[in-house]
């Protein structure tokens, strides 16, 4: 079953997919799924003052105390007075 949204109102569709997404023993098709992301990664690192909707964002090529410190010193010099949770 499938949702056909038109302008207004939402149709449900009991019609099958055609033959043609369908391989020869009359299943879908299936592809292997690549997940290629490599070796490389990348950390980021956030934060959100709620009251005014200020954010700190930082990516990082790894998850470590240094970046993570680094981090904090740009969440206190964009919050130069009072308490940091």
């Amino acid at each position: 079953m499938e949702a056909v949204l038109a302008p207004g109102r939402l149709a449900f569709s009991t019609e099958r997919p055609s033959s043609a997404c369908r391989g020869s023993d009359r299943h879908r098709i299936k592809s292997e799924v690549d997940y290629g992301r490599g070796p490389e990664k990348t950390w980021v690192y956030g934060a959100l003052r709620v009251w005014d909707g200020h954010q700190v964002t930082m990516a990082a090529s790894s998850r470590n105390s240094a970046f993570y410190q680094r981090f904090l010193q740009k969440v206190e010099a964009a919050n130069p007075v009072g308490d940091i949770y």
